[in-house]
């Protein structure tokens, strides 16, 4: 029997939603862990090129995760498509952090849990805002429970 995949999920990005910037601000305040499952290289939106990953994690929605597309980050996408080529469900666990630097910040997929950096007042209280069933703590100690798939 043929292993089909969507068309909408490969060329249509699935219909996930995308993480807001309060659920961004969540998922850092928390160092949850997440699993990439699946991701798009490149692709033309409103803000221009962005590398898009889609993600899940433990008492969350499956989401898609944008970045502004870079060399780095297209290698990235292209590496973790690779591994679901291979059979693998998903790449992690993985965690977001929050990168500062001359007057410059941005979010970061990072392999280890991070300090979480402090984010500009609106965030935070938006991120007060969110609800505590969006984004669930999981530790770094990972057991199959915990896996969100």
């Amino acid at each position: 029997m043929a292993n089909i995949v969507s068309a909408e999920d490969i060329l249509g990005g699935g219909g996930e939603p995308y993480l807001s910037a309060e659920d961004k601000a969540a998922l850092h305040k928390a160092q949850s862990a997440f699993y990439i499952t699946g991701a798009v290289a490149e692709r033309e939106g409103t803000y221009g090129t962005q590398t898009i990953f889609k993600i899940k994690a433990k008492g969350m929605e499956s989401s898609m995760l944008p970045f502004g597309a870079s060399e780095s980050r297209i290698a990235q996408a292209k590496n973790v498509l690779n591994a679901i080529a291979q059979g693998h469900d998903a790449v992690g666990p993985c965690y977001l952090g929050r990168w500062e630097a001359n007057g410059k910040s941005g979010w970061e997929i990072t392999f280890k849990p991070t300090t979480p950096l402090a984010i500009p007042a609106t965030q935070q209280q938006a991120t007060q805002a969110a609800t505590a069933e969006r984004v669930a703590v999981v530790t770094a100690d990972l057991a199959d429970s915990d896996i969100p798939f």
